[in-house]
């Protein structure tokens, strides 16, 4: 968390499940700071909290082409991918 407040971070694909707990603490830490995020999980989208669809998703097992286009898109953007309400 501390990394997601006060690191120096371009851009971040964060697991929707982080040992257990839900991740929205940290995309919500990013999205205050301006840093583009990605949600990556295991679950369908659909079946996710409301929470998470703000954010670009890939479900698991990913493509790496996919995720090597998803973090190409985030990093080189300049501008936070937080608004898909």
């Amino acid at each position: 968390m501390n990394l997601a407040r006060n690191g120096l971070v371009h851009c971040a694909v964060v697991d929707a499940n982080l040992d257990g707990s839900f991740s929205t603490p940290i995309l919500d830490a990013l999205a205050a700071r301006g840093v583009p995020a990605a949600v990556l999980s295991g679950y369908d989208h659909a079946a996710m909290p409301s929470a998470f669809r703000k954010w670009p998703f890939l479900q698991k097992p990913v493509d790496p082409a996919s995720l090597k286009d998803l973090v190409g898109t985030l990093c080189t953007s300049g501008n936070p991918i937080t608004t898909k309400e």
